[in-house]
C-alpha cells in the first residue's frame, strides 16, 4: 500500500514509504526513485532494471515500479530548474541508475520539503531557466481549463500556438497536451488533500467526469483515484 509520508511543492511531489501496486505508465514529470540502499525493481520496455542507486526516469518514458519496502519517490515537473539540471546530466538516457547527480542522503530522515529546497538551490546555480515565454505560458496554463487556453497563452507571450507546442516539447520532453493533463491531475490532487470526494476532485481538475479523471490518472501514474485519495489524506 502507498501509505507513507508525502509533500507537495510548486513543482514536485515527494513520497517516502512503501511502494504499492501500480500499472505501467508514463509521467509528464521526471521521476527519481531510490530504495534507501536496497535494490529497486523497475519494469521498462527494455527489460527489468534492478539497482540500489537512485534511478532517474525521463518524462514520457513508460515504466512500472514493482512493489517494495521503504522507497523515496520524487516526481519533478520538467520546467523546473531541478528537472532541467538532472535531464542535462542524463544526456540522451531515458533511464539511468546513478549516484553522482545528487546526494539522496538528506531524504533519509529530513523533512521532504527541506530536502527538496536543498536540491533546488544546487540546481538553480547550475542550469539556465527555460525560455521565458514558455515559462510564462505554463504559468497561465496551470490553472486554465483543459480544453481551452493554449491559443490564448500563445498570443499572450507572442508566439504562434504551433511554436509554443514545439518549444514545450523540446524543453519538457513531453507534448504540451500531456503536461496539461498533469497540471489537471495536480489540481485534482490538491482537492483530494482538502477532503474532496473523487467526483469533486475530478471537477476541480477540469475533467469532463470522474471516469475521465480515473483514466488519465491511471495512464500518468499507474494508480486509480481511490489509491491517490488514501495516499493524500
Amino acid at each position: 500500500m502507498w501509505q507513507g509520508k508525502h509533500d507537495f511543492g510548486d513543482y514536485f511531489f515527494a513520497y517516502r514509504g512503501p511502494a504499492g501496486d501500480n500499472e505501467r505508465h508514463s509521467h509528464a514529470t521526471l521521476q527519481v526513485s531510490w530504495g534507501f540502499g536496497n535494490a529497486l525493481r523497475i519494469e521498462t520496455p527494455a527489460g527489468l532494471l534492478v539497482h540500489s542507486d537512485p534511478v532517474f526516469i525521463r518524462p514520457g518514458t513508460p515504466h512500472r515500479l514493482l512493489p517494495a519496502g521503504c522507497i523515496l519517490l520524487i516526481l519533478i515537473e520538467p520546467q523546473s530548474a531541478v528537472a532541467q539540471h538532472i535531464m542535462a546530466e542524463l544526456g540522451s538516457e531515458s533511464y539511468a541508475a546513478r549516484r553522482d547527480i545528487f546526494d539522496p542522503a538528506p531524504f533519509l530522515h529530513a523533512d521532504l520539503s527541506t530536502a527538496m529546497s536543498t536540491l533546488a538551490t544546487l540546481a538553480s546555480a547550475r542550469v539556465p531557466q527555460i525560455d521565458e515565454r514558455l515559462e510564462q505560458a505554463l504559468s497561465f496554463l496551470r490553472t486554465a481549463p483543459l480544453k481551452a487556453g493554449v491559443s490564448v497563452a500563445a498570443r499572450q507571450v507572442g508566439l504562434s500556438e504551433s511554436r509554443l507546442r514545439a518549444l514545450a516539447r523540446a524543453s519538457l520532453g513531453v507534448p504540451l497536451s500531456k503536461w496539461l493533463l498533469w497540471a489537471a491531475v495536480g489540481r485534482a490532487a490538491g482537492a483530494l488533500r482538502q477532503g474532496a470526494s473523487l467526483a469533486e476532485a475530478a471537477i476541480s481538475g477540469g475533467f469532463s467526469d470522474q471516469s475521465h479523471y480515473s483514466r488519465t490518472l491511471k495512464r500518468l501514474t499507474g494508480v486509480l483515484p481511490s489509491t491517490a485519495k488514501i495516499l493524500l489524506q
